[in-house]
């Protein structure tokens, strides 16, 4: 897979705080559509929901050919985030900065198990106050 903008082949790589494959000269990332579905298991981000809402979006063109080499890409916005994405294999592209960005909009997994068992604690502590 080659960067769009520099030519230059993407790694495989920690990328901006997300596996992906990013650019060592203009720093973007390629996440593939099983990199964005594995978003899921860090985040509290639903894949269907963000190909659901990426699709119903009017596509803005771009001169973008898709890293993967399967068609173009275009430009898309979600949770205040901008990103180029691939209707082909469903991969997005994002600039630098782009995908920490992306990713901050997402409360952390760890954080929501968290809230879910003190949310657990409290109902069993109210239970029993009932009981008394």
């Amino acid at each position: 897979m080659q960067c769009y903008q520099c030519n230059v082949k993407l790694e495989y790589d920690l990328t901006e705080i997300h596996t992906g494959y990013g650019c060592s000269e203009c720093h973007g990332a390629w996440l593939p559509a099983k990199f964005l579905k594995a978003i899921g298991t860090v985040k509290e981000f639903d894949y269907m929901v963000f190909v659901g809402q990426v699709q119903s979006q009017v596509k803005e063109s771009t001169e973008l050919t898709c890293p993967s080499g399967c068609g173009q890409l275009h430009r898309h916005f979600f949770e205040n985030s901008h990103f180029s994405y691939c209707h082909s294999c469903f991969g997005a592209w994002f600039k630098q900065g782009e995908l920490k960005g992306f990713l901050h909009n997402f409360r952390d997994a760890k954080d929501i198990r968290v809230l879910d068992t003190a949310d657990r604690i409290n109902g069993l502590d109210i239970l029993f106050d009932l009981l008394k």
